[in-house]
């Protein structure tokens, strides 16, 4: 199933997993709903199929022991997520996910959205509060924290903008009281930290996800505020930075910047400052750092849309990189030479056969369809049939307004990343 099974968006859905795990059993009729001779776990994602009760029990009694570990736990993580909730009116329970569109069809009276006050999404968490001082250790802390990552959608009759303005203000508002009001509970600000950086450092091409690099920075500087910190001597900096991610790299070096007069030291901040999309600091270091191949100063060009100067940028190699050949690509495609993107695309193909992206690039510059086509058919063909070249055809497909295509083109796609089963889930309510 995951890790996702385990995401809980809203108070009271966090409230009542604690609860059916500290304080009494979950019933069947709080939790599984008949779909034809099949059952689901309304609290689960839609993306679990129907099956048999019995194994929905399977999963329900596997999620409560997760949260059964509260009472042994020291350190609990709570992400507060959505105030714009489902209730079930038969049971009286909030649902963590929205019903299926065949639950409202054949039970409209049954299941209604509701939008949560302060006052009720502060009981639910006050109430998850108090069972865990209750059962949990006397030494337990809380990190609360508010998601960053933004409604796509809205159930009420508004823009979207306002639905998630209101939702995130109600939840931070939650959570500075009950920081306030329980002295076991911290808040930690990734929300601020992410949604009042830079968009482009921020947030994936989805505009809803954020990228994997801020969520290390965030981390690192969460265990940096919990944990003393040690400066590190050149050595052990370039050890550390030899094998660490670069985000990761990149705090180290910003933590012992004494050290960036290293060549070494200052390479690997520029490189890590490009790759975590921080242009203007990679900026100011470039001319110092090691640049083989013209990759940095590709990117800073890349990155300001000078599509010329980062073809400039590139030096001549016998050994091109991945890298080399993407900003090689998409330059020509971004001055409109498909011709001689699709000649470097030969160029990368004849190198590294498996690498299919340099094949949807190519489609997605062509604005003729029928020539675009092969490219991601090859892409899909060269990728194996994994889920990223499918899920990109299906969206040019849609975009066309081939949705029998687009519908065809996802079955059976079994997404590998969160951001990816989003843009299917997408293309599903599309078609």
């Amino acid at each position: 199933m995951g890790t996702g099974v385990l995401n809980n968006y809203g108070t009271p859905s966090i409230y009542n997993e604690i609860y059916w795990a500290l304080e009494r059993d979950y019933r069947d009729e709080e939790c599984f709903y008949p779909v034809g001779s099949k059952w689901v776990d309304m609290h689960l994602l839609q993306k679990l199929r129907p099956t048999d009760l019995d194994t929905c029990r399977l999963r329900r009694r596997a999620i409560t022991e997760a949260y059964r570990e509260i009472p042994n736990s020291r350190v609990i993580v709570i992400t507060l997520g959505l105030s714009e909730v489902w209730l079930d009116t038969k049971t009286g329970v909030y649902l963590n996910n929205p019903p299926r569109r065949g639950m409202l069809r054949d039970d409209p009276d049954r299941f209604k959205l509701h939008v949560l006050t302060f006052d009720e999404a502060m009981g639910f968490m006050r109430g998850a509060m108090e069972l865990i001082a209750k059962h949990g250790r006397p030494d337990v802390r809380v990190m609360m924290t508010v998601s960053p990552v933004p409604l796509s959608a809205t159930h009420r009759d508004m823009d979207v903008m306002e639905a998630n303005a209101y939702s995130k203000a109600v939840l931070r508002v939650v959570a500075e009281h009950i920081r306030s009001e329980f002295d076991f509970v911290d808040y930690y600000p990734s929300f601020e930290s992410v949604t009042l950086s830079e968009r482009h450092v921020a947030w994936q091409d989805d505009e809803v996800h954020v990228t994997p690099d801020i969520v290390s920075v965030n981390i690192g500087r969460m265990v940096n505020a919990y944990t003393a910190t040690t400066k590190l001597t050149l050595d052990e900096l370039k050890d550390r930075v030899r094998s660490e991610k670069p985000a990761e790299r990149w705090r180290l070096i910003e933590e012992n910047s004494e050290h960036l007069s290293d060549r070494e030291i200052v390479s690997a901040y520029v490189d890590s400052a490009i790759r975590t999309n921080r242009f203007a600091e990679a900026e100011k270091y470039l001319d110092l750092a090691d640049d083989p191949l013209g990759l940095h100063h590709a990117a800073i060009a890349y990155r300001k849309d000078d599509f010329q100067a980062c073809l400039d940028s590139l030096k001549p190699t016998d050994r091109p990189t991945v890298a080399w050949f993407r900003y090689k690509l998409r330059s020509y495609i971004g001055l409109g030479e498909i011709e001689n993107a699709k000649k470097v695309l030969r160029e990368w193909s004849a190198r590294t056969p498996q690498s299919f992206d340099g094949h949807i690039y190519i489609a997605h510059g062509i604005d003729d369809f029928c020539e675009a086509a092969p490219y991601y058919e090859k892409a899909i063909e060269i990728s194996g049939n994994a889920p990223k070249p499918n899920v990109e055809y299906a969206e040019r497909l849609l975009r066309e307004g081939k949705v029998a295509e687009a519908k065809r083109q996802i079955e059976g796609v079994v997404p590998d990343t969160s951001p990816l089963r989003d843009r299917i889930e997408r293309i599903i309510a599309a078609i």
